[in-house]
């Protein structure tokens, strides 16, 4: 089922008056957000870093996923995911009845829902993935335990939610922060701004509340969006300091350089590479950068998209143009330096898509003679799916990029892992609507539960590599 936001004409009811709404604590403006089915007011109360744990119904003992269920299953998907822990799962109202068992008494949407949220998140999935990978350390056997690990991270707007729910789902299996254990990562867009914000410390959960709050300052008014709104929310949220102060991990922000045709690839690093290397022109290729660029600015670079954004300083543009899904770019970086330095193989190489869009069937034009209106018509529409297809086509992230590196990993032996979950529709690069976003973030959750038995393998082999540390 969808997420429905409230009609309007039932919004205009409900709400309290803003008098009495501003006395209420954020609490309580959640309590009343969920009990209203409003998912713009849950998502601000989420944003504004409300203690859902404290949000008690005086009446009932209910807390908020008590009310949510008493509801319908858009808000219960809501606060699932944005507020659920094993504490409010847990939790028994004044008749003793937790979530779960209060669900029974409702439909049977309500309950599926909320046992697939705990089948991914229980304690017990951390048994089911040491019985499922017990084979994954044969495979293993022959990887060195002390090479890197690689994480490369696609474009695609505000989508980049799904990149940060799926390293969520990752880091919870795993029990741990993931980002620590990451030694390379190459991000592209809107991947190249959660590589920087995590690389300067924040949390994937409040790079999560980051996107939620900043979509609608940067997606404001009509296309292309000013850019002085974005770039002062990159320096304010991500860090006006050099490429080079990030010492781990070492990364890599894909951009393109539009001042010539075609657009050369760019690539900013927080390292040096050496100058033996830089003498050699198929090294210059590459897109060698200066890393004493400021974070900001090459986050900005990347995330230039075409029509959404200008160019910045009139000649970078958006790195999906050239490469959407930056892992081969990621993996052929590392192979020249392993090469010239003899580093070892790749420990295992994570690359994560911002979801899978449903294909959309096109027609295909066919000459109509003596029926010249439908021909224009025709025509008109062919135009319009060739233009739409070319566009995928430049920014494509999955089909041909990910057999390419799935194909470059296993000669080499390096477990390879490619997350990008199918979404129930193509959400667009710049929208701002909760009840579709939040939709989106619930299909992430259903393709990683149909998918568990590769999280498990993944999970596995970093536990592995941490009792190896």
């Amino acid at each position: 089922m969808k997420f429905q936001n409230t009609p309007a004409k039932k919004q205009r009811q409900l709400p309290l008056p803003n008098n009495k709404e501003n006395k209420l604590s954020l609490e309580e403006q959640l309590l009343q957000a969920i009990k209203r089915s409003s998912l713009r007011s849950i998502v601000n109360c989420y944003i504004k870093g409300v203690n859902a744990n404290l949000v008690i119904d005086p009446i009932n003992g209910d807390n908020p996923l008590h009310i949510a269920v008493r509801t319908n299953i858009s808000t219960l998907q809501a606060v699932l995911l944005l507020f659920s822990n094993e504490q409010m799962l847990n939790g028994k109202n004044n008749n003793g009845e937790l979530p779960l068992q209060l669900a029974g008494s409702y439909s049977s949407k309500i309950r599926d829902c909320l046992q697939l949220f705990i089948s991914i998140h229980c304690e017990t999935n951390k048994e089911i993935c040491q019985q499922q990978c017990s084979t994954v350390n044969e495979n293993l056997k022959d990887n060195e335990s002390n090479g890197p690990i690689l994480l490369s991270l696609d474009g695609g707007g505000i989508r980049g939610l799904v990149l940060i729910r799926v390293l969520m789902i990752i880091e919870r299996n795993l029990g741990r922060e993931l980002w620590p254990l990451i030694d390379w990562v190459a991000g592209t867009s809107t991947g190249s701004i959660l590589a920087c914000a995590l690389a300067k410390g924040k949390s994937i959960s409040e790079c999560q509340k980051l996107y939620l709050q900043l979509k609608n300052q940067v997606f404001n008014g009509t296309r292309p969006y000013n850019p002085a709104i974005l770039e002062r929310l990159l320096i304010q949220s991500i860090s006006s300091d050099f490429m080079s102060s990030i010492e781990k991990p070492k990364m890599l922000i894909t951009a393109a350089k539009m001042d010539v045709a075609p657009p050369n690839l760019v690539l900013f690093r927080n390292y040096q590479l050496p100058e033996e290397l830089l003498r050699e022109d198929k090294y210059n290729e590459m897109g060698h950068v200066d890393e004493n660029t400021t974070i900001w600015k090459a986050a900005r670079c990347s995330s230039a998209a075409p029509t959404y954004f200008p160019p910045f300083d009139d000649i970078y543009i958006d790195g999906g143009v050239i490469c959407n899904n930056p892992t081969m770019e990621l993996l052929t970086e590392y192979t020249k330096l392993r090469n010239h330095f003899n580093l070892n193989i790749p420990y295992c190489v994570i690359s994560i898509g911002t979801g899978t869009p449903p294909t959309k069937s096109l027609t295909i034009y066919r000459p109509l003679i003596g029926r010249v209106i439908q021909k224009v018509s025709k025509t008109t529409e062919f135009m319009r799916n060739m233009a739409h297809c070319l566009v995928k086509q430049i920014t494509e992230s999955n089909g041909r990029p990910v057999v390419y590196s799935n194909a470059f990993c296993s000669a080499l032996g390096i477990p390879f892992y490619r997350f990008s979950p199918n979404l129930h529709k193509d959400v667009r690069l710049n929208e701002t609507d909760d009840a579709c976003l939040l939709q989106m973030l619930w299909d992430v959750e259903v393709a990683m539960a149909e998918c568990r038995n590769e999280t498990n393998k993944l999970v596995k082999i970093l536990r592995d590599r941490l009792d190896y540390l």
